[in-house]
């Protein structure tokens, strides 16, 4: 398997491959990211509302990249169940053709100790989490898991 080669450039992982950083900088921020996982990610799909709703819930994500997106969702998950006291379960499902390696990951997860720190204060009773990332997938086998999964992911998310 081919690994994405991470770099990192004035605090920011960089992929050579991309030529590109995996997510915007932000002075103001304790954890890089954040406000654009809240901006683009998070409020604009509308998952603080749509979790309200739901029992269990799907977030399907083309291109893990750095794994930000999906500690922050995990967070941001946890504390929900937190507050609605119910037994929910998120499955969190990412696509990455270019995925980084075990190494390039534990090396990145370490840059983050206070967002671990802030998962680990989290206890759900019974909640749930799945976490399923599938590298190097081919067009047809992607386009044959969307056309099985979209009636379960509306079921899902209804």
């Amino acid at each position: 398997m081919q690994y994405t080669n991470l770099i990192w450039r004035n605090g920011q992982p960089y992929s050579e491959m991309f030529d590109d950083i995996y997510y915007s900088p932000d002075e103001n921020e304790t954890i890089s990211g954040e406000n654009e996982f809240k901006h683009v990610f998070f409020k604009n799909n509308g998952l603080p509302e749509r979790w309200q709703s739901a029992d269990d819930f799907v977030v399907a994500e083309l291109g893990f990249g750095s794994g930000l997106n999906c500690l922050l969702t995990i967070r941001e998950w946890l504390k929900h169940l937190d507050e609605c006291k119910q037994d929910k379960c998120l499955h969190y499902i990412a696509l990455e053709k270019f995925p980084l390696s075990p190494e390039a990951i534990d090396e990145l997860i370490s840059k983050y100790p206070d967002l671990l720190k802030k998962l680990g204060k989290f206890k759900t009773g019974k909640g749930c989490l799945y976490i399923n990332k599938i590298e190097d997938i081919d067009i047809k086998t992607l386009k044959e898991l969307i056309k099985q999964s979209v009636g379960y992911l509306i079921k899902l998310n209804k």
